[in-house]
C-alpha cells in the first residue's frame, strides 16, 4: 500500500476513532513492525492490531479496505467468513471520509453508522 495513502488513512482514523488492522508483520518481525508503525503513527492516538483472521472474516482481498461490522459479525461461518449482512466494506485507494460517504449513500442499513463516523472526520454533519 502506498505510504501516502496509509498516512492519510491514519490521520482520518484518528479522528474517526477507527482501528487499523494489518494482516501480518513487516518482514516477519514484530520489532520491524513496531518501528514502521511508530514512524507512520508518531504521536497520533490511533489503535492498530495485527489480526490475519479479519481479512478472511470480511473477505478482504485488496487494501485499503474500510469495514463497518456489527457485533454479530464475530459469529463466523465454517469457512471463517462473517455473514454478508453483518458488515459492509469498501475497498480502494480512497479517503476514509469518501468511503464512509459512499456507504452512507449506498447501504441504507449502515448509513447511520457511516454518517456517525464520517461526522467525526469532517465535523458538522447532521
Amino acid at each position: 500500500m502506498p505510504k501516502q495513502a496509509l498516512e492519510r488513512i491514519i490521520e482520518q482514523a484518528e479522528r474517526a476513532g477507527a482501528t487499523l488492522v494489518f494482516r501480518g508483520l513487516k518482514d516477519g518481525s514484530m520489532n520491524r513492525m513496531g518501528e514502521e508503525l511508530q514512524k507512520l503513527i508518531g504521536q497520533r492516538n490511533v489503535s492498530a492490531a495485527i489480526h490475519p483472521p479479519a481479512f478472511q472474516q470480511f473477505s478482504v482481498t485488496r487494501v485499503p479496505a474500510v469495514v463497518i461490522a456489527g457485533a454479530e459479525a464475530g459469529e463466523v461461518l465454517e469457512n471463517g467468513c462473517a455473514r454478508p449482512e453483518t458488515f459492509v466494506k469498501v475497498t480502494g485507494d480512497v479517503t476514509l471520509d469518501y468511503a464512509l460517504d459512499y456507504i452512507e449513500r449506498k447501504s441504507p442499513a449502515w448509513a447511520a453508522w457511516a454518517k456517525h463516523y464520517r461526522s467525526k472526520i469532517v465535523g458538522g454533519i447532521r
